[in-house]
């Protein structure tokens, strides 16, 4: 008889949660692991799923409607679930470790909220932002030490988990995102530089506090005053996604340089990494920080923040210059160096992981079960 391997995503409808959890899902899926085992995802809607074969899937769309829907599902409701359900393998994606009654357990945490420093300032500034992360950190604790394994992205997050949870080496899996995926969208599209009269810098993201455009949009405004001319830079907001992006476009809409292109299309994103001639990427806080990855591929130069997560995303990788996320003039420095080929470029090479380490969902499965 088989036994049921239990996948709880039933927050994730959009973004990078809901493609990590189709990514483990559609492995499952076509793996040897069907023949062993019952899978039954737990997700927000049947629809986001559509192309699976082989696996059970229960609907719960009204977990993410509310905090207490969900605080309610996941200390309350899954204990009842687990049980009717038999799990073998609990597996929740999203953060939070349930009360649930499995022989093995395990919690994936890609949220780095928590790891986000914030001084007293950033209280005042955006108080609800500040609090987010105090209360996410707690989140994480609850019940944390329940799980057979934790598992998380990068070695500055494992190392964050191992100091604030207490928790021992051998439990915390850092999961590399598997870049080589074959059932990723475009993984085979043949990667084609164009070459643009303007020198052209991007940075793909979906408006944040953290995301820190500002910091790119000052750096044009100095480059002005040298009378650096013949750039321009790529933002991909346009003002109405949220008031963060409202108030960069309000602030910085007169500088002809940039150009606001609003939320693009993952075929768009790609047709302008191919017109780009350098991705910065001065984000404050990632678990990975994808455009990085994509942009290797490119084989042109990243100007990229000078924090760990950057250093993993990037690894090995000559055309690479960390910059200081909080330093506008050191940016320009940069853009200016690299448009005038003056450059040096800041290779720190490959970051060294202790195991548990793995490199695809295969990887991770087997050690989940072992």
């Amino acid at each position: 008889m088989k036994k049921n391997i239990i996948i709880s995503g039933v927050n994730f409808s959009e973004g990078g949660p809901l493609t990590v959890m189709k990514s483990v899902l559609e492995f499952l899926d076509d793996s040897l692991f069907i023949n062993d085992y019952n899978i039954i995802a737990l997700v927000h809607s049947k629809k986001l799923f559509d192309n699976l074969k082989n696996i059970e899937l229960l609907e719960y769309p009204t977990v993410k409607a509310a905090w207490k829907n969900r605080v309610k599902f996941e200390y309350f409701e899954c204990e009842n679930l687990s049980r009717e359900l038999n799990s073998h393998l609990w597996l929740s994606l999203h953060d939070m470790t349930p009360n649930v009654i499995s022989e093995k357990r395990a919690v994936y945490c890609h949220n780095a909220s928590p790891f986000y420093k914030q001084n007293l300032f950033g209280f005042f500034r955006n108080p609800k932002r500040f609090l987010y992360t105090k209360f996410y950190k707690e989140l994480y604790r609850i019940n944390i030490h329940k799980n057979d394994f934790v598992i998380v992205q990068q070695k500055w997050i494992k190392d964050g988990f191992l100091k604030f949870f207490n928790l021992k080496n051998d439990k915390v899996i850092v999961a590399l995102p598997n870049q080589e995926d074959k059932n990723t969208e475009n993984s085979n599209k043949t990667v084609i530089n164009i070459k643009s009269d303007r020198f052209i810098f991007f940075y793909p993201a979906f408006p944040r506090e953290f995301k820190n455009f500002e910091v790119i949009c000052k750096a044009v405004e100095i480059l002005k005053t040298k009378g650096v001319e013949n750039f321009e830079v790529k933002l991909t907001i346009d003002g109405s996604e949220n008031l963060y992006s409202k108030n960069i476009v309000d602030r910085f809409s007169k500088n002809k340089e940039i150009e606001f292109v609003g939320l693009l299309s993952k075929d768009k994103v790609d047709d302008t990494y191919a017109i780009a001639d350098c991705l910065i990427f001065p984000s404050k806080l990632e678990t990975w920080g994808l455009p990085i990855s994509e942009f290797k591929k490119y084989q042109k130069p990243i100007l990229v923040a000078n924090l760990p997560y950057a250093y993993e995303t990037v690894g090995n990788y000559d055309k690479v210059r960390y910059f200081d996320v909080e330093n506008e003039k050191i940016l320009a420095e940069n853009m200016l160096s690299l448009m005038n080929g003056s450059i040096e470029y800041t290779n720190k090479g490959e970051i060294k992981y202790e195991d548990p380490v793995c490199r695809n969902w295969n990887e991770v499965f087997k050690l989940l079960l072992k």
